[in-house]
């Protein structure tokens, strides 16, 4: 497991990234280029000679590896094995039941290292943190060890709710499900869902999609195309109802908006509150109809109010630097 420990200045990833290597493949990644390919390396020489298990390396981006970010990047890799399940299937269990936690690493010795895992405090909440084993551009100094690398990792909070599983339906659900998002994917179709879904997918088979609205938790981030105008009625009223939607978008054209609009005004639903509903959806400048297409911009469209609301909430606390 390959982490990004620390960074100073510009840097492709930030502290706290991981990513998994074994002999022949690898998941995820600490920002691509030459960076990655030294810690490949570094990373694939541990897990032949085992001499330890792990590794601080250092990587100033511009003078030693070429790379124009110009900061520095502090490495900790570290070799898996089998007594590490334990940690791991104890971190997977509690971020899926929802919870924060805090993974604190301990460099004990030049050798070993230990984890622990505890739940994250009132005192932890906000952006998640780093206290670094060292800044990059500093020698690592073994003989000063324990250092402590720790993190806080929090499950996903943006809840996206997904009506429709059409080309549309499924071009996005694929566009998801390597996201950090929860998803939560209905129809009533049984021959349209799916009968297996992403990680970050719960599939809901229903007659009643308008009745599903409701079970969103607040904040939820709503997107409707499903295969009648009917449908997508019902369901886009249901959600301008309840008003703490974070986002609502409806597949469809401006004449199509016009019309749900003037139905929906007549239905009570105010114009501060019909001004929030998105439609046509995804990226303005994208003209095509293909659904991957459409995809693409619906799913970029979805970030930019994630990614607000994550800075907005990082805003809110004062980390202390």
């Amino acid at each position: 497991m390959i982490t990004v420990a620390d960074v100073s200045g510009s840097a492709p990833r930030e502290a706290g990234t991981r990513m998994i290597v074994t002999a022949e493949a690898q998941w995820g990644t600490i920002g691509g280029g030459n960076l990655e390919f030294q810690a490949l390396k570094q990373a694939r020489e541990l897990l032949e000679h085992q001499d330890s298990d792990y590794r601080v390396a250092d990587f100033p981006l511009g003078p030693e590896l070429g790379q124009c970010c110009g900061g520095y990047v502090r490495l900790l890799i570290h070799r898996l094995t089998t007594a590490d399940r334990v940690w791991v299937e104890s971190l997977k269990s509690q971020t899926d039941a929802g919870q924060t936690v805090i993974l604190e690493t301990t460099l004990e010795d030049r050798l070993s290292l230990r984890h622990e895992i505890t739940k994250a405090s009132a005192a932890d909440s906000g952006t998640p943190t780093v206290s670094s084993i060292g800044p990059p551009g500093v020698a690592h100094d073994e003989a000063a060890a324990p250092r402590t690398f720790r993190q806080r990792l929090s499950p996903p909070t943006a809840q996206i709710v997904l009506f429709g599983a059409g080309h549309v339906g499924q071009a996005v659900a694929r566009a998801l499900a390597p996201l950090p998002v929860c998803v939560t994917w209905i129809d009533s179709r049984a021959d349209y869902l799916p009968t297996k879904a992403a990680d970050n997918t719960k599939l809901v088979l229903t007659p009643d999609l308008a009745g599903q609205v409701a079970k969103a938790p607040a904040g939820s981030l709503f997107l409707v195309f499903t295969h009648s105008h009917d449908l997508d009625y019902q369901v886009v009223h249901a959600v301008l109802r309840r008003e703490d939607f974070r986002y609502c978008g409806l597949i469809g054209s401006r004449t199509k908006r016009a019309s749900f609009e003037r139905r929906l005004r007549d239905a009570g639903i105010s114009q501060p509150t019909l001004s929030r509903l998105v439609c046509p959806i995804g990226m303005a400048g994208l003209k095509s109809k293909d659904p991957s297409v459409i995809a693409v911009g619906v799913v970029a469209e979805l970030l930019t109010y994630i990614e607000a609301d994550q800075k907005g909430a990082e805003g809110a606390v004062d980390h202390g630097h």
